[in-house]
């Protein structure tokens, strides 16, 4: 499952750790993008440090 989140913050961050960390037994999910209008918002900073799509504008989704 591809996964594109709209808000970078605190509890995107902390979602991008947990599906890093966690072993689901159905789902296999998989956060491709991140867009958030702050370009220091934690989790958009996370996601560029592990190289996936970042974006101010969600409409680029």
């Amino acid at each position: 499952m591809n996964i594109a989140v709209v808000g970078g913050g605190v509890r995107c961050r902390i979602l991008l750790e947990l599906i890093e960390k966690h072993v689901f037994a159905e789902l296999n999910p998989n956060i491709i993008a991140v867009a958030d209008i702050k370009n220091d918002a934690p989790g958009l900073v996370k996601a560029k440090e592990k190289g996936l799509f970042i974006t101010n504008d969600y409409n680029e989704f």
